[in-house]
C-alpha cells in the first residue's frame, strides 16, 4: 500500500472514531440524566459488586439492578443497531415519565424512540401515558392505538386508552377497550373495575353492578368493589342492599370514615334515622373536619326534631365552609317546615340565620356572589321576621353588585312590607334610583329615610345628589346646609365633596362668590383637590368681565370642569353612598 492510500485509511479510521467519541458522548449525557440521582454512577463495579453482597436493603438493590441494566443498554446502543438506541431513549423516557414526571422531557425522549424504532408499541403506549399527562387526550389515543396495532394484546395500551376515552367523555368506547382487556384475562379485576365505572357514569347502573360483583367473585376482599357497588344500588334506589355493601368494605377497613359517611347516607335513604346518625358520629370522631358529616348528622337531628343539636351541626357545617350551594339545595326541601318552626319561635333554628349570613359577608368579600346570595336566602329561611330585614338588606347588597337593580329593590319592599318605616331600605332605594336616573323617585325615598332616621346625614345627601341631578340646584344647596349643620361631615370624610357639591349648586344658581368660597374651603380641607381648584379659576373667570371677554375657549373650558365636577358627583352617588350593612346589634 502506498504512502497516499496509507494515509486515506489513516483519515478514515480518524473521522470513524471521531464520529464515534461524538455518539458516545451524546448517549452518556442521555445516560446521566437517567441515572443522575443514583448514588452509585461514579463507583467502579468492585465497589458495586461489594454493594450488592454486603447490602440486604431491597430498594438499593433494585437501584443496583437498574444502574447495571442501563449500562448493558448503553454499552449496546454505542454500537448497536437503531434498536437497541430505541430501547435506550425507551428506559430514558420512561424514567423521566415515571420517576421524575417530566412529561415534557419523556416526550421528546419517547419520540427519539419511535424514530429509531417505528415498530416499538411500549414507546407508543409510553408516549401516549405523557400526552395524559398534558391533558392531549386526543393525540395520547393515537399513540394508545399505534401500540395496539402493533400488538393486538397489549393489556395496558387497552387500559390507557380507555381511560382517556372516559376523560373524553366517550364511555362507550372506554366500554369497548376494558372489555378487550377482558376478554384477554377474564380475571382482571382492574378491567372489570374500570368498565363498572364507566357503565354508572353512562347511565347503566345494573350492568355496573354486575361487573362489581364479578371483582367481588375474583377477591372477596376488594373495598373498591364494595364501595362502586354501593353507590350504584344507590342509583337504584336499592338502599338496603347497598348498606350491606357499605358494610362488608367497613369490615375490611374499619377505619375509614368515608364508609361510615356512605353508609349513613344509604340509611337516610332507608329511613333508619338513628343508625345513620351513629354512622355520622362515627365520622366525626375519626374526622373532626368532616364538614359533610355535620350537614348529614344535622339534617337527621332536625328530621327527628332535635334542634338544638341540629343548628349545632349545620353551623359547624357552615363554619368549616362546606359549600353554601350544597347546604341550599339540602335545606331546600325543609323550608315550609321552617315557616312553622319559626312561628314558635325556636332560638335554635334561629342561631343558623346567623351563621348563614356571617358566610354570606365572607363569600361577598372573597366575590363569590351567587354563593352569597344562598347564604343570605337561607339566613332570611332560619329567621324570625324581626330579623329577616337585616338578612334582605345584604342580599339586596349583593344584587346591587350584580347590577341587578330590580331584585336588589324586591328586597328593599320585603324589608318595608315588615316594617314601613325601615329608614335603611328607603336609603337604600333612593340610592338604587339614583344609578336609574329616575331622580324624582329617589327624591321621595331619601325624604322618607330623613323622616324615620335619627341620623339623616346620608339621607340629605343622597337626596341633594338627586335634586341636582334632577336640575334642582336650589333645594339641593339646603340639603348641603343641613349636612354641614349637623357638622358631621368631618367625621365621615367626605367634608372635601360636601362644599366642592355645594359649590357647583351654587355656581350654577349664579351665587359667584359663595360658590368661590365654598371651592376655597374644599381647596383649604384638601390641597390637591384639582376639580375645586379649577372651578376656582373658572368663577374668577365669570366675576371677571374682562378676563372673561379676553379669555379664549371659556365655553370649552366650562364643559370641562363641569364634567369633571360631574364626575365627583357621580362619585358621591356611588361611592360616598355605601350600601347598609346594618349590625344585628343594633336590632
Amino acid at each position: 500500500m502506498n504512502d497516499y492510500n496509507k494515509n486515506k485509511v489513516k483519515n478514515l479510521r480518524l473521522k470513524r472514531a471521531q464520529r464515534d467519541s461524538l455518539y458516545s458522548i451524546r448517549l452518556s449525557e442521555e445516560l446521566d440524566r437517567y441515572a443522575e440521582n443514583l448514588q452509585f454512577r461514579d463507583c467502579s463495579q468492585a465497589y458495586i459488586d461489594q454493594l450488592r453482597s454486603s447490602n440486604s436493603n431491597p430498594e438499593l438493590l433494585e437501584k443496583i439492578d437498574e444502574f447495571e441494566a442501563v449500562i448493558e443498554h448503553f454499552t449496546h446502543a454505542l454500537h448497536g443497531s437503531r434498536v437497541h438506541k430505541a430501547q435506550l431513549y425507551l428506559k430514558i423516557g420512561k424514567y423521566y415519565l415515571e420517576q421524575k414526571e417530566d412529561s415534557t422531557e419523556s416526550l421528546k425522549l419517547l419520540s427519539v424512540a419511535i424514530d429509531s424504532d417505528p415498530i416499538c408499541a411500549e414507546a407508543y403506549c409510553l408516549r401516549g401515558k405523557a400526552q395524559t399527562r398534558t391533558n392531549e387526550y386526543q393525540k395520547a389515543i393515537v399513540d394508545f392505538s399505534s401500540a395496539i396495532k402493533i400488538n393486538p394484546k397489549y393489556q395496558e395500551a387497552y387500559h390507557e386508552r380507555g381511560l382517556a376515552m372516559m376523560e373524553l367523555g366517550d364511555y362507550k368506547k372506554a366500554i369497548e377497550d376494558f372489555t378487550a382487556i377482558i376478554n384477554i384475562d377474564p380475571q382482571s379485576v382492574d378491567a372489570y373495575f374500570r368498565r363498572g365505572r364507566a357503565l354508572s357514569e353512562m347511565g347503566a347502573p345494573e350492568k355496573a353492578i354486575d361487573d362489581f360483583s364479578k371483582i367481588i367473585e375474583i377477591d372477596p376482599k376488594d373495598v373498591g368493589a364494595y364501595y362502586h357497588k354501593g353507590e350504584a344500588l344507590l342509583k337504584l334506589k336499592k338502599n338496603h342492599e347497598a348498606v350491606l355493601n357499605y358494610s362488608r368494605a367497613i369490615e375490611e377497613i374499619p377505619g375509614s370514615e368515608h364508609m361510615y359517611y356512605c353508609r349513613g347516607l344509604a340509611k337516610v335513604l332507608s329511613r333508619d334515622f338513628e343508625s345513620a346518625m351513629s354512622d355520622f358520629s362515627t365520622t366525626i370522631d375519626t374526622d373532626p373536619e368532616y364538614a359533610a358529616a355535620y350537614l348529614e348528622r344535622g339534617l337527621v337531628n332536625y328530621w327527628l326534631q332535635n334542634y338544638p343539636k341540629a343548628a349545632e351541626d349545620l353551623k359547624k357545617a357552615i363554619e368549616l365552609e362546606y359549600p353554601v350551594a350544597e347546604i341550599y339545595e339540602s335545606l331546600r326541601l325543609e323550608l315550609p317546615k321552617l315557616a312553622a318552626e319559626r312561628s314558635n319561635k325556636n332560638d335554635d333554628i334561629y342561631m343558623l340565620g346567623f351563621a348563614f349570613s356571617e358566610r354570606g359577608q365572607k363569600m361577598k368579600e372573597s366575590g363569590k356572589y351567587k354563593d352569597a346570595l344562598k347564604a343570605y336566602s337561607m339566613a332570611i329561611e332560619f329567621s324570625p321576621e324581626y330579623l329577616r330585614s337585616n338578612y334582605y338588606l345584604l342580599r339586596a347588597g349583593v344584587w346591587d353588585v350584580l347590577g341587578n337593580i330590580e331584585k336588589a329593590e324586591h328586597d328593599c319592599y320585603k324589608v318595608l312590607e315588615v316594617d314601613d318605616k325601615d329608614s335603611r331600605a328607603f336609603l337604600f332605594l333612593g340610592d338604587l334610583k339614583i344609578k336609574a336616573s329616575k331622580f324624582d323617585e329617589a327624591i321621595e325615598y331619601f325624604g322618607k329615610a330623613i323622616k324615620f332616621t335619627l341620623n339623616p346625614l346620608y339621607p340629605y345627601l343622597g337626596r341633594a345628589v338627586a335634586r341636582m341631578g334632577s336640575g334642582n340646584h336650589s333645594e339641593a344647596i339646603l340639603d348641603f346646609n343641613n349636612i354641614l349643620t349637623l357638622g358631621q361631615a368631618s367625621y365621615l370624610f367626605f367634608e372635601v365633596e360636601i362644599y366642592s357639591l355645594r359649590g357647583f349648586a351654587l355656581y350654577s344658581t349664579g351665587q359667584f362668590n359663595l360658590a368661590k368660597k365654598d371651592f376655597e374651603t374644599a381647596v383649604e380641607l384638601n390641597p390637591d383637590d384639582a376639580t375645586a381648584s379649577q372651578m376656582i379659576e373658572l368663577v374668577e373667570l365669570m366675576l371677571n368681565p374682562v378676563r372673561k371677554k379676553n379669555s379664549v375657549g371659556i365655553k370649552q373650558r366650562v364643559r370641562d370642569l363641569e364634567g369633571r365636577l360631574l364626575s365627583k358627583v357621580m362619585e358621591a352617588i356611588f361611592g360616598i353612598i355605601p350600601p347598609p350593612t346594618p349590625s344585628l346589634a343594633g336590632v
